[in-house]
């Protein structure tokens, strides 16, 4: 009855237009599902992250994003609230409605062995309070039959990335990651899950950790935005 009272007198709105939603629990109104600017990395058979990832131990599986990324759009609004706004849960629910459509569009999905989400440095961590690529990886694995797994570390904190180039952002984060019990991923089929990937700096680290480690049958990349 609480609940009921509480979405007549505040109903639950869209995170992108701000319409009313039936549902607490959703994140975004039809229509604006819709128009979503989806990336379609997954249907590309050359794309930006593919290139990184084709540097790896073998092809990548995958490489996905659900949708391209702008700061000044209003859905914007679904990675940013989440991650500055203490919203984790719009990731793992973002995750989740863009896993269903991997899962219908894309037959290499159901063949993704184990997510590694993007680690964060545990002061950073400790911050913040959570890690939204763990959420991010989440949200897919509620879908999919993929699990979720730690094995990718973060060993030392790095500056900020914001307004850095590329090859800046590579220096800022060399070293940063490492891979613990690598053992437990040989021969299967992973994909390094984050909520945006931007100059691919973060990931070409990720890679450059799992590779030196490990030698899974493959490494893709899964990621809600891509800017």
């Amino acid at each position: 009855m609480l609940r009921r009272l509480l979405s007549f007198v505040a109903p639950p709105r869209c995170i992108v237009c701000g319409a009313a939603i039936d549902s607490p629990s959703q994140l975004l109104c039809l229509p604006c599902l819709g128009a979503l600017p989806r990336a379609m990395l997954h249907r590309m058979p050359s794309n930006p992250v593919r290139d990184i990832l084709d540097n790896a131990v073998a092809p990548p599986l995958l490489t996905a994003a659900w949708m391209n990324y702008r700061h000044d759009s209003p859905y914007a609004h679904i990675v940013r609230k989440a991650k500055y706004s203490s919203r984790p849960s719009l990731s793992r629910y973002a995750a989740r409605l863009f896993a269903t459509e991997l899962a219908a569009d894309s037959p290499e999905f159901a063949d993704i062995d184990v997510l590694l989400p993007v680690p964060m440095h545990w002061r950073k961590n400790l911050g913040r309070g959570f890690n939204q690529a763990e959420f991010v990886a989440k949200g897919i694995a509620d879908v999919g039959r993929s699990a979720v797994a730690d094995n990718l570390i973060a060993v030392r904190p790095h500056a900020t990335q914001t307004h850095r180039s590329r090859s800046e952002r590579l220096q800022n984060l060399s070293g940063t990651m490492k891979l613990i019990a690598p053992h437990e991923l040989e021969g299967l089929n992973i994909a390094i899950v984050d909520d945006v990937i931007t100059t691919g700096a973060t990931l070409t680290e990720c890679v450059a950790a799992i590779s030196a480690a490990a030698r899974p049958a493959s490494i893709s990349a899964i990621s809600l935005a891509i800017r």
